[in-house]
């Protein structure tokens, strides 16, 4: 074995931070922060409900790691869609018909492209509607 076929340790903690993420990410993207209690999501992690506290202060904590990584996943596609359909608008002769049509057709790429593509959207539409922290978090990345 060489020092490149070694595999490096895995950060302590990480996977259960992964498992709480991916966890809040089904249960807040299905029924929203307020129908998710700490017991429901360490249970779905198959995690101890006192790694949620520990790990990120507690369940908003979560939510918040769950819209950050909502932006790293589908920031940079939905800031090229944005991109795209502005630049196409700075033609004054351009389609504006066919652009709107080029962003729908990026962001139902975006939503449909993925196996959790529908949560993703649930917990966008949700913040839009009443927004929170994770507010913040998702439009200053988006």
């Amino acid at each position: 074995m060489t020092s490149n076929d070694r595999v490096l340790p895995e950060v302590p903690g990480e996977a259960t931070r992964a498992r709480l993420v991916a966890a809040g990410l089904e249960l807040f993207g299905s029924g929203g922060y307020d129908a998710v209690t700490t017991r429901s999501l360490a249970a779905r992690a198959g995690v101890n409900q006192a790694a949620i506290p520990y790990h990120f202060g507690g369940k908003q904590g979560v939510y918040l790691a769950v819209a950050q990584y909502l932006c790293d996943a589908n920031g940079g596609k939905i800031r090229e869609a944005v991109f795209t359909a502005r630049s196409g608008l700075e033609d004054p002769g351009a389609d504006v018909g066919a652009l709107l049509a080029d962003f729908i057709v990026s962001c139902v790429d975006i939503v449909a492209g993925s196996e959790q593509g529908l949560l993703h959207y649930a917990f966008f539409v949700r913040e839009q509607l009443s927004p929170s922290a994770a507010f913040d978090i998702i439009f200053d990345q988006m």
